[in-house]
């Protein structure tokens, strides 16, 4: 084989390997390298998404002490929500095995 035989070979090799590259990298950024990472639509550990309805958030608009005892008391309901929902995350990220 002559020396510019060699060279051809090599710059074919290249633009395969290039363009299989860019092929497989555009098609892992089309299906996501980690699919279902940005969102969570079913049970995550056995635990269902909650739905909060619209009538157990925050008043914006009624400063009365009866909306405000109200407003405190779904607050408070969210925040022990977001307790149990801490203690089971923390329960599941020490349950995984390392080995």
């Amino acid at each position: 084989m002559s020396s510019s035989s060699k060279v051809v070979v090599w710059i074919i090799v290249i633009l395969v390997i290039l363009i299989g590259g860019f092929i497989y990298f555009t098609h892992m950024s089309a299906q996501g390298a980690y699919p279902g990472a940005a969102t969570t639509t079913g049970d995550v550990n056995g635990v269902p998404p909650r739905n909060y309805d619209q009538d157990s958030t925050v008043s914006a608009t009624d400063t009365s002490n009866a909306a405000l005892d109200s407003d405190m008391s779904n607050v408070d309901g969210q925040m022990n929500s977001l307790n149990n929902d801490s203690a089971n995350a923390d329960a599941g990220i020490g349950a995984t095995s390392t080995q």
